[in-house]
């Protein structure tokens, strides 16, 4: 004979979260909705990372490399517009 204990934690537990979701979509009315995450920010990023390629190119006759992009984004906006 054997005696099993099962212990289960909740790890993702949200709390109120979706309520407070629901609470700022019901005040933006029927044609709109709250979104988060990383992929509401992609096309930001994406569109900031092809000004700064442009930029470097047509100001400053620089192709554009990745680890240059990635610099772009980690420090925490557009720095070609300061060169």
């Amino acid at each position: 004979m054997c005696d099993v204990f099962i212990d289960i934690t909740i790890t993702n537990e949200h709390g109120n979260f979706l309520q407070v979701l629901k609470g700022l979509n019901d005040q933006l009315g029927t044609f709109y909705r709250y979104e988060s995450g990383t992929s509401m920010s992609a096309a930001d990023v994406s569109g900031m990372l092809c000004l700064d390629a442009g930029i470097l190119e047509q100001r400053h006759n620089i192709t554009n490399s990745p680890a240059l992009m990635k610099a772009l984004v980690i420090n925490g906006g557009s720095l070609v517009w300061k060169l």
